[in-house]
């Protein structure tokens, strides 16, 4: 038997700015910014050796433009542009676009988008001991097309939305190499279905489902820890004042994960589980809400990562001002 620990500390500051111009009844230019910092420091140790990286900082500096165009009652678009520099990743700009249909009276949606991502890698993925410090940032596409139908005089919405995302340099654990990778080529595709019921004004009740195939285009296998299925469903009451109630049903199938308890490793199915969560929201002025949820109600005992355990029940709250 070998001993071993490690420890990874950390600390994260994020600050943003947005402001939204109202140019015309037509045209909403929204303008923002953020800073985001990292630090941190790591230990590991085992009866054969030991190693740190002494603390460590990355900084992320974003600006972004947004502008949402409403011609007419059947057309509108958003166009939108964001600049990232990062003190070791580089700089990267990206786009999204996404204009909908509006036909029908309002009673048919089609609606799609296409647009470029830029992740840089974490302090732990280039310094840890199973970082690596020649890590690329990764970089995305990704289109979207659906169409969503109202019924029943608006008490029933139906819903499909096809999806693809394509990955450069996608940033994954190699368990060949004990230690984070770039990925040459990854694509996910899939569909999002979902219904919606209003039996009355104060309640709603919504079901959603995801189908999504996903594969590392070097080696032909799928990526690890992403669910095929996945599904949901939330009943919400909101007959009284100002308040907002949810219960819900969250349910993830199973996925492939790699095990190490024999050599070579070998991948398996990780369990699918189901989590039961509330949600709650009161408005106490037309500025200021207060909220609150439970997630994991019946403290499931599940695992996102074989090996790894995950939250228990718990709970959480606050309060949100918008000016």
């Amino acid at each position: 038997t070998v001993y071993s620990q490690s420890a990874f500390d950390s600390e994260s500051r994020q600050a943003d700015w947005q402001n939204d111009l109202v140019l015309a009844d037509w045209n909403t230019l929204t303008v923002g910014a953020d800073y985001q910092e990292e630090k941190g420091d790591s230990t590991y140790e085992s009866d054969l050796w030991v190693e740190t990286f002494s603390r460590k900082s990355a900084r992320m500096t974003g600006v972004y433009l947004q502008d949402v165009i409403k011609p007419g009652p059947v057309f509108q678009t958003a166009l939108g542009v964001r600049h990232d520099d990062h003190n070791q990743a580089g700089s990267e700009t990206t786009y999204r676009v996404a204009p909908l249909l509006t036909l029908c009276g309002g009673q048919t949606r089609v609606k799609g988008s296409v647009g470029t991502g830029f992740k840089a890698p974490s302090l732990f993925q280039l310094y840890s001991i199973y970082g690596s410090r020649q890590l690329e940032p990764e970089t995305s596409l990704g289109w979207d097309a659906g169409i969503e139908q109202d019924l029943a005089a608006g008490r029933v919405t139906l819903g499909v939305t096809y999806f693809e995302n394509h990955w450069d340099n996608l940033i994954d654990y190699d368990y060949f190499t004990y230690s984070y990778a770039n990925i040459a080529e990854a694509l996910s595709r899939g569909v999002e279905n979902f219904v919606a019921y209003r039996p009355a004004d104060v309640w709603e009740i919504r079901a959603a489902y995801t189908y999504t195939e996903t594969e590392d285009e070097t080696t032909g296998e799928s990526l690890l820890r992403r669910p095929r299925n996945k599904a949901a469903l939330d009943l919400t009451y909101s007959g009284i004042p100002d308040l907002r109630l949810t219960g819900g049903l969250q349910y993830v199938g199973t996925r492939k994960d790699q095990d190490f308890a024999s050599w070579p490793s070998t991948r398996v199915d990780l369990d699918d589980y189901t989590l039961v969560n509330l949600a709650a929201s009161y408005d106490l002025t037309r500025q200021w809400r207060i909220f609150g949820r439970v997630e994991n109600l019946l403290d499931e005992d599940y695992q996102e990562a074989l090996g790894y355990g995950s939250p228990g029940i718990g709970a959480y709250g606050g309060v949100q001002a918008t000016f």
